[in-house]
Formats: structure tokens, C-alpha cells, sequence
């Protein structure tokens, strides 16, 4: 299995090849989204790019009066995309190699998960498109926003229990202007399982978000990266809301997770709001959920029991860059469990304090972050984070 990622990038590399030689007295030219190559009449393209993300921490489990120190390669991603004929189908690939990157996130599957993202659109109307592939759902904000475009080194403890992941399936995208507002609304169609290939089952996802923007468009999308480069000159506003509903699931968070005992199921119930907001150098974002199953524990005491996580959470993150370069941000989340086993609630607080400084925004940035996290009220753990992005 270790040969996989090579096998990869030589299928890649020929590919990349083989439409690079097809283009029509192509072009090449770099920009600041990557190495892109493009037809003399546009009607192909294609963009590489890529990127690292190194971490160091040190962290402290106060109840057990343990530390540890860690260091590793967080990220490590490789992207393509393009269009292909003519502007109106587009395609993304993403891979990653990071052993954090390629895990399954269940012990019975073996990490070897370099697919992240394989999905074609074909823009139908300047205001539709669909898609069919592997990509990332209609979730939460963070989820939807780009990990290497965040204020922390990390998303949220609550987000890492609450969220939606990527999925295989169909997916509808549309946008609309009401006056000054401006509406972007996605649909999706999917398997429920994640990235996993795992049997088909008689059940399937429906995930739908809509996105309000009152005040208009953010600048370069600033709706979909976290701290306010771009120093709005006037407040814009992003108000969303998401519902899925996971049919017949069999893993414990249903695109995430491990798989629920003795071939059962469960049906998950998914609804959430966040909102952003961003002025002058300033930012605001908050997210809150509410998640409700089918049943909360399967199997028994013989195979073992699944917690099937559900309940409550909310996040709220805010941010100011006090020169272009340096920015303070703080966190706070936290989650309370519909689960009446005491043993098995699910419960945390998240305090966050964090600094990062952009070299070049979220291409090449540094940031620190300390946080203290209660997984139960009992129980305190501590970490000192540092990260390192660099994009290309």
C-alpha cells in the first residue's frame, strides 16, 4: 500500500502531460493562485498548485500530569484544476500525503486515503452549475472554508465533532442577486459514508445551505477565508444556514467516524447557522449546531458499544490585524450531549488565544496559538501550537 502515492503522482504527471501537449500554442504564466497554462483561446486551462503545512506543539494533560512534545507535517497537499473545451466544464483534484492527511478515521480501513477531492462541474448558466465526483458537502463555515485559510493553526474541537465532511454524490450550486443581497445557495445528493468505499447501503445524504449577503459580494471572497486581509472599507455581512439528513448511515458521525457494530445503522438529523462579518481589519464568526440521531449507542456489551455523538455545540471566533501583517485572535467553543448515558456524554469547552503573522496572507503565514480544552469538567488539558504555511 505505501506504493500507492507514487503510482499517484506518476498517473498525475502523465495526465498533466498529456493535456499540456494538447493545448493549442499554450501559454504558461504564473499568478498567485499556483502555475497555470492556458489555450490561446481559453478554451483550456490548467492550474497546479500545492501546499506544506509544519506543526510543533507542546501539550499538557493537567488530571493525569503528563506533557508531550510533537512535531510533524500537518498538511501536505497537491492540487489541479482547470477547464476543459470550453469554460463552462471545470474539474479540481486534490491529493494529500501528510500521514494526518491520509488517515481514514476508522480503525478498520487502512490509511490510505490520498483522494481528497475529484469532482467535474459543468456551468450550465452563468448563475448553475452541477457537479459530480468527490468534494466537500454544504457544511459548517469552517468546513466549507480551506484549511490553509484559517486564523488558527487548527479548526475548532467543536467543529472536529459537528461537522460535515466530504462525500461522493451529485451537487447543484446557484447564485442570485435581490437588490443589493446576494444569495448563493448549494444542494447535494451523496453516499453519506465519507471517503470511504464501503457497500452500498439503501440510504443516502441530502445536504442543503444557503449563504445571505446583505451588503453584497466580500472582496476577492473574503467570505470564504477567515481574518479580514483585504480590510473591508464597508461592513459586509455572510448569514448561513445548513440542514442534511443522513439516511441509514453506518458510521458514528456519519461521514466521519467508525463504523457502527453489527452492520447497524443510524439516521442523522443535521442543522446549523454561523454568520461572518468583517470591517476594517476586524472579524467576527460564530457557528452553532444541533445534531440528533436515531439512536445514540449500538451494539452491545459483547461486540463493544459505538457512542454516536449528538447534541449541542456552538463556536465563536473573533479577530483584528493591528498592522497589514499581524493579527490576535481568540476562541471560544464548546458542546453539550442529548446522550443520557453519563458516561458517555459528550462534552467540552474550547479557550483559544492566538497570533499569526502573513508573509504573503494565507500563502506563506506563521501562527501561535495556546488553548485550554475540558473534555469533561474534571478534566484540562493545555497546548502551545506553532504552524507554518507556504503555499505555491
Amino acid at each position: 500500500m505505501k506504493k500507492i502515492p507514487v503510482i499517484l503522482l506518476f498517473f498525475t504527471f502523465f495526465s498533466v502531460h498529456a493535456q499540456v501537449q494538447n493545448f493549442p500554442e499554450e501559454v504558461s504564466f504564473l499568478n498567485d493562485n499556483g502555475l497555470s497554462f492556458a489555450s490561446r483561446d481559453s478554451a483550456q486551462t490548467l492550474t497546479l498548485n500545492g501546499r506544506i503545512q509544519a506543526m510543533g506543539g507542546e501539550y499538557a494533560d493537567f488530571k493525569n500530569a503528563t506533557n508531550s512534545t510533537e512535531f510533524f507535517v500537518r498538511r501536505c497537499r497537491f492540487s489541479i484544476r482547470g477547464s476543459s473545451l470550453n469554460e463552462k466544464f471545470v474539474y479540481r483534484i486534490q491529493l494529500c500525503f501528510s500521514q494526518r492527511d491520509i488517515s481514514a478515521d476508522n480503525s478498520k480501513e487502512v490509511n490510505n486515503l490520498v483522494l481528497r477531492d475529484a469532482v467535474i462541474y459543468y456551468n450550465l448558466k452563468k448563475y448553475f452549475r452541477i457537479g459530480i465526483g468527490q468534494t466537500k458537502i454544504g457544511g459548517n463555515r469552517q468546513r466549507v472554508v480551506s484549511s490553509g485559510q484559517l486564523q488558527f493553526a487548527e479548526r475548532s474541537v467543536t467543529h472536529d465533532n459537528f461537522t460535515l465532511d466530504r462525500d461522493r454524490g451529485i451537487f447543484f450550486q446557484s447564485d442570485f442577486n435581490l437588490g443589493k443581497s446576494l444569495f448563493k445557495n448549494f444542494l447535494s445528493v451523496t453516499a453519506g459514508e465519507g471517503r470511504l468505499n464501503v457497500s452500498p447501503n439503501a440510504g443516502v445524504c441530502y445536504t442543503a445551505r444557503t449563504e445571505w449577503l446583505p451588503f453584497g459580494k466580500f472582496k476577492r471572497g473574503g467570505d470564504y477565508f477567515e481574518a479580514d486581509l483585504e480590510r473591508e472599507q464597508k461592513p459586509k455581512l455572510s448569514v448561513a444556514f445548513t440542514y442534511s439528513y443522513n439516511d441509514k448511515s453506518r458510521r458514528v458521525k456519519g461521514q466521519l467516524g467508525e463504523y457502527l457494530n453489527l452492520n447497524e445503522t443510524v439516521n442523522i438529523s443535521y442543522t446549523q447557522a454561523d454568520m461572518l462579518f468583517k470591517y476594517k481589519g476586524f472579524s467576527f464568526s460564530a457557528e452553532v449546531y444541533d445534531k440528533v440521531m436515531s439512536r445514540d449507542l449500538t451494539g452491545n456489551t459483547t461486540t463493544g458499544v459505538r457512542v454516536v455523538p449528538s447534541g449541542r455545540a456552538w463556536m465563536t471566533q473573533t479577530g483584528y490585524l493591528f498592522t497589514h501583517k499581524d493579527e490576535i485572535a481568540l476562541r471560544y467553543a464548546g458542546a453539550s450531549s442529548n446522550n443520557e448515558v453519563v458516561n458517555n456524554t459528550v462534552y467540552f469547552r474550547e479557550y483559544l488565544l492566538g497570533y499569526s503573522h502573513y508573509f504573503k496572507g494565507h500563502a506563506l503565514k506563521l501562527q501561535c496559538d495556546f488553548g485550554l480544552i475540558e473534555t469533561l469538567p474534571e478534566k484540562q488539558s493545555a497546548h502551545f501550537r506553532t504552524s507554518m504555511i507556504a503555499a505555491f
